[in-house]
C-alpha cells in the first residue's frame, strides 16, 4: 500500500504517490511474478535506508504509463518547534493571499462594472 497519495485537482492523467522501500519491492516483486511465472526464484534485496520515501509521478495517456520516481532523502525525526513555526508561518502566508484575492477580486468587479455601465452609455438596450 502507498504511504500516501495524492490525486490531481486538474488532471486526471498525473498522480503522485509516495511509498516506503517496502512499498517499491512489494511492486517490483509483483512485476516480477507476473512477468517470470515460471521462475519460482526471487532475488533479495536489503534496504540501505527503510526510512527513505519514494516520490513517484505518474503519467498516463492513452496507452501509456510513465512512471518517474524521485528518492527523497530522510532527514531524521521532525522537530515539533520547527513543524509548529512552519504551520503559522503557512497559515499567516495563507491568510495574507486571501486578502490578496479578495482585493483583487474586488478591483475585478469593479472594472466589470465601469466596463459594463460603457458598454450600456455606448450601446443602449432596446427592446423589441
Amino acid at each position: 500500500m502507498p504511504a500516501f497519495q495524492i490525486k490531481s485537482q486538474t488532471s486526471d492523467c498525473v498522480t503522485l504517490d509516495l511509498l516506503t522501500f517496502d512499498d517499491l519491492e512489494l511492486l517490483r516483486s509483483k512485476r516480477t511474478i507476473l512477468r517470470n511465472s515460471s521462475c519460482s526464484i526471487q532475488a533479495n534485496h536489503i534496504a540501505p535506508n527503510s526510512n527513505r520515501r519514494y516520490l513517484i509521478l505518474t503519467y498516463t495517456v492513452e496507452f501509456d504509463r510513465i512512471h518517474y520516481p524521485l528518492p527523497m532523502e530522510y532527514c531524521g525525526p521532525p522537530d515539533p518547534q520547527i513543524l509548529q513555526a512552519t504551520i503559522r508561518r503557512l497559515e499567516s502566508e495563507m491568510g495574507r493571499m486571501q486578502e490578496q484575492l479578495e482585493r483583487a477580486s474586488g478591483q475585478s468587479r469593479t472594472c466589470l462594472a465601469e466596463k459594463t455601465s460603457h458598454l450600456e452609455k455606448r450601446y443602449p438596450f432596446q427592446e423589441n
